[in-house]
């Protein structure tokens, strides 16, 4: 449901834009724009793997045990 208002948006706005506008505040373009969006957006799909990663992971006590049992040095 919200893709759809984003998109009626967009569409119901898109005849009054103009490209002319665009030009201080994006010196590349829409091209410009569209590849910091896209950059901005794998960034997070990232940033939301390894959390989920980190979620999963064991807790730092078993980490420190098994470390312990395996070298008797380490600290």
């Amino acid at each position: 449901m919200n893709l759809i208002v984003i998109a009626y948006i967009l569409c119901a706005g898109l005849p009054f834009g103009r490209l002319g506008n665009l030009a201080p505040f994006a010196p590349s373009g829409a091209r410009g724009v569209f590849a910091a969006a896209s950059i901005v957006f794998f960034a997070f799909i990232g940033f939301d793997t390894v959390a989920c990663a980190a979620e999963e992971a064991r807790p730092v006590s078993c980490r420190n045990r098994a470390r312990r049992a395996a070298s008797p040095h380490a600290p």
